[in-house]
């Protein structure tokens, strides 16, 4: 205590600064803490080495953002096979509508009328071009979409309603989309 002391009255308290108070605090307080603990590691020691409690931290939070990730691309590939399967059927869709412009006469007959089907119960007759395009549309509904339905319904003014059904995948059952067990459907209303 003593060298503080002569410390503080060599100081010219006029111009004292701020800095040089520091200065002495800092000394002295360096001084007392290797006075007093003679055992304790000097201030400019660094601890090496990592705790079990910080190892094991780092490897929970690690697991957590990689569960986190798998969870992310699953959900992702989840969704992107159920956008694949909504493409397919709109082009679907779009092609019974094209066969059908190519024999307007016939589809506002009702001629490509059927209801909601897999079309197994038609047969391909060589001579029958309705049939045809039915036989080959229903083919391609259960070949690209699982378990692929449709049905076509025209009017007499050429205003067709085409729906197709498929076998969708469950990603939240929470959501309007996937309450049907899956079952998604797409409809198209079009003038031909």
């Amino acid at each position: 205590m003593c060298n503080i002391l002569s410390k503080v009255m060599e100081i010219d308290w006029p111009e004292i600064k701020i800095s040089t108070i520091f200065s002495l605090w800092f000394w002295h307080m360096d001084r007392v803490s290797l006075s007093t603990s003679p055992r304790s590691a000097p201030s400019s020691a660094k601890q090496a080495g990592f705790s079990l409690i910080e190892v094991m931290v780092s490897v929970f939070l690690f697991a957590v953002g990689v569960l986190g990730m798998i969870a992310l691309q699953s959900q992702t590939m989840g969704n992107s096979n159920s956008a694949m399967q909504r493409s397919l059927a709109n082009i679907l869709a779009n092609d019974i509508v094209e066969r059908m412009m190519a024999n307007n006469s016939l589809a506002t007959d009702g001629k490509y009328n059927r209801s909601l089907s897999t079309g197994s119960d038609l047969s391909k007759t060589p001579d029958d071009l309705v049939t045809i395009d039915l036989v080959d549309w229903y083919s391609s509904l259960t070949t690209w979409l699982p378990g692929g339905k449709g049905a076509v319904q025209c009017d007499s003014d050429g205003v067709c309603e085409i729906t197709v059904q498929w076998e969708g995948q469950l990603v939240d059952t929470d959501s309007a989309d996937d309450q049907d067990a899956g079952i998604k459907t797409l409809s198209m209303v079009t003038q031909i």
